[in-house]
């Protein structure tokens, strides 16, 4: 079970509870103390919603690269982009954490600088111990390149693209990844440095109502694409990764009980009451096809409410 994730789906819902808050509806403007409160329950939101975004983006891609522990580094399957990172990608983010030990909270920067030192040398050995560094952010926040190297580094082809057709395969309707990431990083950087600033209602909401569906996009083409690489060892050339390579199952209500859907079927099996006796079910056939698991809030136009991708935990 993949930490990261299911921090992130606790925390949408709790934000989703939040954005319904009667406290968050601006009043006449004779009402000033109530509308400042707005203003701000708003602005905190909009970080949360930011904040959890990069908090699974950095955990999760920090464990999918674990998963090339023992991987031999010599293999043609592993992409440059991935090679970099895991030597100079690595290195260059050492440089910057030792330089600044209080900021990364490093309590004793010898020991972490040999540490971390080891595994990049991994690289010169017959299997990678890989740091934790590989593929990570310098920067105070995470933009969208973090996101489009781990992809790359997977060999995914044109990740924006990708990412964006697999939300729109989940949910259905227009969804540009890259421009929904950017719209949220915006308003999180005038929230914090313009003063008075003011989120409109609907854009907070809209937000925070996505979040599990841009994560769980990013999270199922890295995942299939991290499980094509290891599953690629003595590959000739790294296993590219496109929109059909990726395969979804969809556990949601119909009919007053739970049942399990491969997206390419009209028609769904192992129907039990019980939501998780059918998401295990789900998970057990999606195993050994290479297939992830979609579950919806309730019908089969609803939204996700959380996803796995049982392949690679």
């Amino acid at each position: 079970m993949s930490v990261a994730r299911t921090k992130l789906v606790k925390r949408a819902s709790l934000l989703r509870e939040a954005s319904t808050s009667p406290d968050l509806i601006s009043k006449a403007p004779s009402e000033a103390r109530w509308n400042e409160h707005a203003r701000l329950v708003k602005a905190a939101l909009c970080i949360s919603a930011f904040t959890a975004l990069e908090d699974f983006v950095q955990a999760r891609i920090r464990e999918v690269v674990s998963k090339l522990h023992g991987y031999a580094p010599g293999s043609r399957a592993l992409s440059n982009v991935m090679k970099s990172a895991l030597v100079n990608g690595a290195f260059e983010a050492l440089i910057v954490r030792i330089k600044d030990p209080a900021r990364f909270g490093i309590v004793d920067a010898r020991t972490y600088l040999v540490m971390q030192a080891e595994k990049i040398a991994s690289f010169g050995r017959a299997g990678l111990d890989p740091s934790d560094l590989t593929l990570s952010t310098n920067g105070s926040n995470v933009s969208w390149k973090v996101l489009e190297d781990a992809l790359l580094a997977f060999s995914v082809e044109n990740p924006a693209s990708v990412v964006s057709g697999v939300a729109r395969r989940l949910e259905g309707g227009i969804f540009v990844a890259k421009d929904h990431f950017e719209n949220i990083l915006k308003w999180r950087h005038q929230v914090a440095h313009v003063a008075d600033c003011d989120v409109p209602l609907v854009d907070v909401r809209d937000y925070v109502d996505k979040l599990t569906l841009f994560c769980a996009s990013f999270d199922i083409v890295l995942s299939t694409a991290v499980a094509q690489v290891l599953a690629s060892t003595l590959a000739v050339a790294p296993a590219v990764t496109r929109n059909a390579d990726i395969k979804l199952r969809f556990v949601e209500l119909h009919a007053g009980q739970w049942r399990n859907r491969l997206e390419t079927s009209a028609r769904g099996v192992s129907r039990d009451p019980d939501k998780g006796v059918t998401i295990l079910s789900s998970e057990a056939q999606a195993r050994t096809r290479g297939e992830c698991v979609v579950v919806r809030r309730d019908g089969q136009t609803s939204a996700t409410e959380s996803w796995s991708t049982p392949f690679v935990v």
